[in-house]
């Protein structure tokens, strides 16, 4: 079998059974696992093949260092969203790569409870004036797309309706006064099947990322950590 034959049959012994995770806490987008490692793994791998063509030195399977590529998988899933396995990851409206390296409220910067006073944004439902300039952003090219606007149906959280629908919710809703909803920077939305593709596939140029993961919450989208600065 040649080293490009074994790396194609290579999955990471951790992932033998592909199934949906994430990396770190809830609110990290989430992907299937298999899928991503390999496509990681045979990206770094292509890298390295070409490396050692320009270089004319032959690769050997000892050279290759399986253990080292599942390393490099590991630091690459801290940046590594949804869909962007072949073209990297997806850029925000500054420019800037996606990278979203630790989740939940610390991500912005905030260690205390959700949902209380001072809070609360000052745009519309309650969002944070970046998070509703981000939608709006999205909503417009959404329609400019043909696809018509996708509606709010949930924005800033109380503490204490944070506590109910965890009661009613309890496999879904964050645990009361950590919910990023409780910040005014997380959004649900009413999404067509077309629309929930085509924000995500696009939702990151205007500041939006699934961060409940698309595939257990299509509904739930979030600012990007590196575009809210605030100080709290």
């Amino acid at each position: 079998m040649s080293v490009l034959d074994t790396l194609q049959s290579y999955v990471p012994p951790h992932v033998s059974n592909p199934r949906l995770s994430t990396p770190g806490p809830i609110d990290v987008p989430r992907w299937k696992e298999g899928d991503a490692d390999k496509d990681i793994a045979l990206n770094s791998i292509s890298q390295m093949l070409q490396q050692q063509q320009q270089s004319a030195t032959r690769l050997t399977l000892p050279e290759l260092n399986l253990a080292n590529t599942r390393e490099v998988i590991q630091q690459r899933r801290d940046s590594f969203v949804p869909g962007t396995a072949q073209n990297g990851p997806g850029i925000n409206n500054g420019g800037a790569a996606v990278n979203v390296k630790s989740g939940g409220i610390s991500a912005y910067g905030y260690k205390g409870v959700t949902g209380v006073a001072g809070t609360k944004g000052s745009a519309p439902y309650g969002f944070q004036p970046e998070m509703w300039t981000a939608l709006m952003k999205a909503n417009a090219a959404m329609k400019a797309a043909g696809l018509g606007e996708f509606k709010v149906t949930d924005g800033w959280r109380s503490y204490e309706s944070q506590v109910a629908l965890k009661k009613k919710k309890p496999g879904l809703a964050a645990t009361p006064g950590k919910s990023i909803h409780g910040l005014g920077l997380a959004a649900d939305l009413q999404l067509t099947k077309a629309q929930q593709q085509w924000l995500y596939a696009n939702g990151a140029k205007f500041g939006l990322y699934a961060g409940a993961g698309f595939n257990r919450e299509p509904w739930h989208w979030q600012l990007l950590p590196s575009l809210y600065t605030r100080g709290w």
